[in-house]
């Protein structure tokens, strides 16, 4: 109620946090390519040229991960699709969407994958700006549980904190605050776990804060 808005525009947000917006604001860090997207109604590909109204719906094919760019969160509108076999469905989950980003699924590093391999397991940092310098406040990362593609916690998914050294700390929780000290899945004990390229992630984060610093600091 207090720190969050003293620090970011929640004005700023809606636009930085878009993901149709995500391949012009952060061009030079790697992405899942984008086959296919709607930006108010508008067709357009990875380029943002625009495509016909008379769609070839063929461009548009393998495993796919289809998104409302500025939705609710917590996992919610986020679907997986495996095309030309469901493209009947998708067609028709695209044509009822004015905003939608469809991009390639990643195939994560197998350290991670081994978490947990039916979802992308995805490394969440913190970053603070202040007198022109950034630091990381924290560090976890988010796995998914059972049978479920995404890691929110909203859909069972737990995390756990990564330490200075990109290793996993002891305990991961769920929503509810429930501890683990293996993953309920894959059975992989968490402490000491290394996470894969760690330093390359905090350079990584710390190049976008300062793009982001002018209305929003805690990131």
């Amino acid at each position: 109620y207090f720190i969050d808005p003293y620090y970011n525009s929640r004005e700023a947000a809606k636009y930085l946090d878009n993901k149709n917006l995500y391949d012009l604001l952060y061009s030079d860090v790697k992405r899942p390519y984008t086959q296919i997207r709607k930006i108010n109604g508008w067709v357009l590909n990875n380029d943002y040229c625009s495509l016909c109204d008379d769609i070839d719906f063929s461009i548009v094919k393998g495993k796919l991960i289809s998104k409302i760019p500025n939705g609710p969160g917590g996992g919610k509108g986020i679907s997986l699709w495996n095309l030309p076999d469901e493209i009947d469905d998708f067609k028709k989950y695209f044509s009822e969407h004015n905003d939608i980003i469809v991009e390639e699924y990643i195939e994560q590093h197998p350290l991670l994958s081994a978490l947990h391999k039916e979802s992308v397991n995805t490394i969440r940092l913190v970053t603070f700006s202040h007198n022109n310098e950034i630091s990381v406040l924290s560090m976890i990362i988010r796995m998914g549980v059972g049978n479920n593609y995404v890691d929110n916690a909203h859909f069972g998914g737990i995390f756990c904190g990564i330490d200075n050294n990109g290793k996993l700390k002891k305990y991961a929780y769920n929503n509810r605050g429930d501890k683990f000290e293996c993953h309920p899945t894959s059975k992989i004990t968490f402490e000491g776990y290394v996470i894969p390229n760690i330093n390359e992630c905090i350079m990584t984060v710390k190049t976008i804060a300062m793009r982001l610093s002018n209305t929003n600091k805690l990131l």
